[in-house]
């Protein structure tokens, strides 16, 4: 399960994935908007654990969850 925090105005969302805790800015002072990115990652996180989607190796694994599983990298900015 993930959970979101607001220090700073903007969200972040935290959760544990294989044993290794996870952060991540979420780039939003939506709290409506944090939470159904929170819910993706939830719903990507499922999959991975049933079996229905595998991670490419070398992922960055918060970025391949909050992309839906179409990026395995941070992009560019």
């Amino acid at each position: 399960m993930a959970s979101l925090e607001n220090r700073t105005g903007y969200f972040n969302i935290i959760f544990y994935f294989g044993g290794q805790r996870f952060v991540r800015s979420l780039k939003t002072r939506d709290e409506k908007e944090a939470s159904e990115l929170r819910e993706r990652l939830e719903r990507r996180q499922r999959l991975v654990e049933i079996g229905d989607l595998a991670i490419p190796e070398g992922t960055d694994v918060p970025t391949f969850f909050l992309s839906d599983g179409k990026l395995t990298n941070k992009p560019f900015a």
